[in-house]
Formats: C-alpha cells, sequence, structure tokens
C-alpha cells in the first residue's frame, strides 16, 4: 500500500471530515489518490496561512480534528497560524 494511501485511511479512521491546504509539487502522488479516496473532503487555498487559519476555525467550530497541509517549503507558511 503506498503512503498516501496509508495517510487518507488514518485521517478517515481519526474522524477527520475535510483537510485544507494546497497542492504543490512534493504533496502530487498523495493528490492523485485523493482522487479515488471521497471518505476525506479537502478544502483547497491559494495561501498556506489561510488554509491554516481555516483549519485552526474549524476545529474551534465543530470540535473535529482541524488537518493542514502545505508542500514543502510551504510549511514555514502556516507558522502564523499556529
Amino acid at each position: 500500500m503506498k503512503g498516501s494511501k496509508i495517510l487518507l485511511t488514518m485521517l478517515k479512521e481519526y474522524d477527520v471530515e475535510y483537510v485544507f491546504g494546497l497542492p504543490g509539487e512534493t504533496t502530487l502522488p498523495l493528490y492523485v489518490d485523493w482522487l479515488e479516496f471521497r471518505d476525506v473532503g479537502h478544502v483547497m487555498f491559494r495561501d498556506e496561512r489561510n488554509a491554516c487559519f481555516a483549519a485552526d476555525g474549524y476545529a474551534r467550530v465543530s470540535y473535529k480534528p482541524g488537518v493542514c497541509e502545505a508542500p514543502s517549503a510551504g510549511v514555514a507558511h502556516i507558522l502564523p497560524a499556529i
């Protein structure tokens, strides 16, 4: 089993409904497998900070895990929201 499918299955088992983020060249294999995996939704953003702020807001309102993903160097951009 590929790592991306393991990750998506794990997110489902942890009751994650949505992942907030944006695709990048390092996360493209994840997005390819995501097309076949409809149990966890994705909310696409154009900026990593906004994705992380949205994940935080979602977690506070829904009392469910708020998950944010960012490609490679974009991870540094989520720091203001943490």
